[in-house]
């Protein structure tokens, strides 16, 4: 099966954040904070998404209560400090009754591999590691953090005719 059918029977989005959400760069400030950038494409593309039925889940080892905000501020569910991503998107499927094959997800980097073999869509960004690139249906065409996340989810919602233009 390629990637376009994959696309035809996507109902729920699973993204990383670090690498992917964001360019991966974390800023460390003088106060001890830490920043991150978030594409405002690829919020409205989650934005779009959810408003057509769609459920966005993040699951990151990371953590940033800005971007956690943001994100659960949009509607999209939000598990930070995960150590063993596979397992937490088991306990996702459970709770929400969500079957893998059903399910997109977009990782980076060797700590998203398992889950990526896991669902029916796995997708990375252009600058993912090459073990990455390698376990996955779809290579978009954008790095982490500059419209990756837009692009699976527009060319997702578009092959089932449910990309709509919306105002925020």
């Amino acid at each position: 099966m390629n990637y376009k059918q994959r696309f035809s029977k996507i109902k729920h989005f699973m993204f990383d954040m670090d690498g992917v959400l964001t360019n991966g760069r974390v800023l460390l400030e003088s106060n001890q904070k830490q920043s991150r950038e978030l594409n405002v494409k690829d919020a409205y593309a989650i934005h779009v998404s959810l408003h057509s039925g769609f459920t966005v889940h993040v699951i990151s080892g990371g953590f940033s209560e800005p971007v956690k905000l943001y994100l659960e501020s949009l509607g999209v569910r939000v598990f930070m400090n995960i150590r063993d991503k596979l397992d937490c998107v088991k306990k996702i499927e459970t709770q929400f009754n969500i079957n893998p094959t059903e399910t997109l997800y977009m990782g980076d980097d060797g700590p998203d591999i398992p889950v990526l073999q896991h669902v029916g869509c796995a997708t990375c960004p252009n600058d993912a590691g090459i073990d990455t690139k390698s376990a996955v249906h779809y290579i978009s065409p954008f790095n982490g953090g500059f419209g990756c996340v837009r692009d699976v989810i527009e060319q997702v919602c578009k092959s089932q005719n449910a990309w709509k233009l919306i105002n925020w």
